[in-house]
């Protein structure tokens, strides 16, 4: 599960996504006055990489969500961990695709032996409005 979180924190499903403020008032958001029915961009990417509250960002470290509290402190559609979005537009399959993930590797981790040959040679490019990885090279053997 931690790697999982941590992957998701890399490399979020939808790193980008727009949101509507109020329709019908003037909101305030970071100091700012929002005039209503204002276009939002939230960049999830970049808050979850964001120096000021995660350690290391750029690396990847699971152990971080085993941390006491972290976890509690980071759960999915929080102030600085949302790879499915936050409140009543978010994801609706989100938690289909947590199981989902969390099967399909737990099932290939039971029956392979997976070795990723250079972790650091991918290639983050936009593809829409979701993350694509590219260059990234692993080799699936029999598990030992």
């Amino acid at each position: 599960n931690a790697a999982i979180r941590e992957a998701q924190r890399l490399v979020p499903p939808v790193p980008i996504f727009f949101r509507n403020s109020s329709a019908f008032e003037e909101v305030e958001l970071g100091g700012y006055a929002l005039p209503p029915d204002t276009l939002c961009l939230v960049n999830s990417w970049g808050l979850h990489r964001d120096p000021v509250h995660w350690d290391h960002p750029q690396h990847f470290r699971p152990g971080r969500w085993l941390e006491p509290g972290f976890r509690e402190a980071n759960r999915y559609g929080s102030d600085w961990f949302l790879p499915y979005g936050r409140g009543g537009r978010a994801c609706s399959g989100a938690k289909l695709a947590v199981f989902s993930i969390t099967s399909e590797l737990a099932s290939l981790l039971l029956r392979a032996r997976v070795r990723i040959t250079n972790p650091f040679a991918q290639e983050e490019r936009l593809f829409g409005s979701v993350l694509a990885l590219n260059g990234l090279r692993a080799h699936i053997g029999a598990s030992s």
